[in-house]
């Protein structure tokens, strides 16, 4: 009787399947998706909070550079950029790191809604 591909990898002592890089589990989906909620979270406060009281209200001073050179149009893909950079690396590092690249992850949340709430706090 022949092994399941399943089977052989686990005896090859390869990954996890399902960790395989190509494949998605849903804590990853469901991880990526806290992030972008967080930081689009940050992103909207920070647009409430400029319309309210303008760019000094805004505690972190690297937004208020991009801001300062790029306007709101480089803001965004500031944050989308980091954003992605982030969902990319933790689906990079997981199936081989799989709690250094949840810990990443978790601190890219965290920096997120600590944004949004300081820009909530500041309203």
């Amino acid at each position: 009787m022949r092994n399941s591909p399943q089977n052989d990898a686990l005896s090859n002592r390869e990954p996890n399947p399902a960790m395989r890089r190509g494949s998605l589990t849903l804590p990853q989906i469901l991880a990526v998706a806290v992030l972008t909620l967080a930081h689009f979270f940050d992103w909207a406060t920070f647009l409430v909070l400029f319309a309210r009281h303008g760019l000094h209200a805004e505690a972190n001073p690297v937004v208020v550079r991009i801001f300062e050179s790029s306007g709101m149009p480089g803001l965004t893909l500031a944050k989308i950029a980091t954003v992605s950079f982030a969902a990319l690396l933790m689906l990079l590092i997981a199936p081989k790191r799989p709690k250094l690249a949840y810990g990443l992850l978790l601190f890219g949340i965290a920096a997120g809604l600590v944004g949004a709430v300081s820009n909530v706090t500041s309203l």
